[in-house]
């Protein structure tokens, strides 16, 4: 009767260990996939700090867009201008016998 008490105590014994070292695997399996998340989490935070960048490069270039758009309003509403002086520059207006020379401002 000893016997059989101690083989059944053996069992129950192994039965644990069997049931303790599958807990062990599950959690040592959780702590694996609480480092997988844990990365995805990582390359999430990443990923919105990046996005995060771009948006703060996007208004950056969104002002710095807005500055050369008004540059070049002024620009093309020079350039007419500046294209009739260079032509006047360069050239000597006939308006009938007078000549008009911009460089000298003078009437002949």
């Amino acid at each position: 009767m000893f016997l059989v008490i101690e083989v059944k105590f053996g069992t129950y014994v192994a039965w644990l260990g069997i049931v303790a070292l599958w807990l062990w695997i599950v959690a040592l399996l959780g702590e694996i996939v609480a480092l997988r998340l844990g990365i995805v989490a990582l390359l999430g935070g990443t990923v919105a700090l990046w996005l995060g960048i771009e948006t703060v490069r996007s208004r950056i270039v969104a002002v710095w867009s807005k500055i050369v758009a008004q540059r070049l309003r002024i620009v093309t509403f020079l350039f007419p201008g500046v294209i009739f002086l260079f032509f006047c520059i360069n050239k000597k207006l006939i308006n009938g016998k007078k000549s008009v020379y911009l460089w000298k401002i003078q009437v002949i």
